[in-house]
């Protein structure tokens, strides 16, 4: 006769084989969850951040910009 499935039995024969010793956890990366409305936050604070201190050589120079949000799209906004 065939041992039940998640019997004490079948759990003795075959849930200790394959058993890990050590838990294997998710790799975190240094970086924010955008799927959250905090981690999209942080995000748009470190471009805007970015771009103000950091300006890449062939862009022009602006005084303020800002990220605003229009009909569900953020939207970078650019004052010269």
């Amino acid at each position: 006769m065939a041992l039940k499935f998640g019997s004490k039995a079948w759990r003795a024969k075959y849930m200790k084989k394959n058993r890990s010793k050590k838990r294997k956890t998710t790799k975190r990366t240094n970086r924010p969850n955008t799927y959250t409305k905090k981690g999209a936050a942080y995000k748009r604070k470190r471009l805007k951040e970015m771009i103000r201190k950091n300006p890449p050589r062939k862009w022009t120079r602006v005084k303020m910009v800002r990220v605003v949000r229009k009909g569900g799209k953020d939207i970078l906004e650019i004052k010269k």
